[in-house]
C-alpha cells in the first residue's frame, strides 16, 4: 500500500517545470550567453517580463538562436512572482485543438479556445506552418484570431517563429508592427547549439 506523503521541494519544482512546459530551470535571463545579434531580443523579453507599456512580442529568427530559451526565461521570471505562464509549443497546441474538435464533447473546443485567448500571459513558441496559396488554412485562421483578440484586449502575448514574416497572416503582422502595443524583433544570432559544451 502506498502511503500518502507530501511531495519534496524538488518534486514540487519538477512538477511546476512540467506544468509550465519549460525545458530547464537554468534557462534564465541571467544565464543567457549573450551574443551581439541576440541582444535586441533579450532586451525585449526582459522588458515584457518586467511589465512594459507594450504587450505583444513577435521574435523571429533562424533555428537555435535562443528564442525558446528566452520564452523559458520569461516564464521563469513570472513564476518567481507567482504568475503562471506556460510556454505553449504551437504544434502541441494545434494537436490539442484538433483532439478537442474530434472529441464529440459539445463545446469542448470552444471553451478551450476561449481559455487560450483569455490567458493573462500567453507564450506561443515555434509557430511553424507554410502558407499555401489559394488554400484556406485552418491553423492560420485560428492563429490570426488569437492574435487579433489578444491585441484588442491588450493581453501579454509572445510569439516565436523561424518563419520569415511574409509567411505569417498579414493581419497578425500588422498587429505585431503596432508601434504603441507591440514589438517585432528579428533575432539575427546564429545557431548556438553546435557550439554548446
Amino acid at each position: 500500500m502506498l502511503e500518502d506523503r507530501e511531495p519534496t521541494p524538488e518534486e514540487k519544482k519538477e512538477e511546476l517545470r512540467l506544468s509550465l512546459n519549460i525545458i530547464s530551470w537554468e534557462h534564465t535571463f541571467e544565464n543567457f550567453k549573450t551574443v551581439k545579434d541576440a541582444m535586441a531580443s533579450l532586451k525585449a523579453f526582459k522588458e515584457l517580463a518586467d511589465g512594459s507599456s507594450w504587450y505583444i512580442l513577435l521574435n523571429y529568427g533562424s533555428n537555435g538562436c535562443g528564442k525558446s530559451y528566452m520564452c523559458d526565461a520569461f516564464s521563469i521570471n513570472l513564476a518567481k512572482r507567482n504568475i503562471r505562464c506556460k510556454r505553449w509549443k504551437w504544434t502541441e497546441l494545434i494537436r490539442d485543438f484538433k483532439c478537442r474538435l474530434r472529441s464529440g464533447i459539445p463545446g469542448d473546443y470552444d471553451r478551450f479556445f476561449d481559455t487560450i485567448r483569455n490567458l493573462p500571459y500567453l507564450v506561443l513558441d515555434d509557430v511553424v506552418m507554410v502558407k499555401e496559396e489559394g488554400k484556406s488554412n485552418w491553423e492560420w485562421a485560428e492563429f490570426d484570431d488569437i492574435i487579433d483578440y489578444r491585441w484588442e484586449k491588450r493581453l501579454v502575448t509572445i510569439v516565436t517563429t523561424n518563419l520569415d514574416i511574409t509567411h505569417l497572416p498579414p493581419r497578425s503582422v500588422s498587429r505585431f508592427r503596432d508601434a504603441v502595443t507591440s514589438r517585432m524583433i528579428l533575432n539575427k544570432a546564429e545557431d548556438y547549439r553546435p557550439k554548446r559544451r
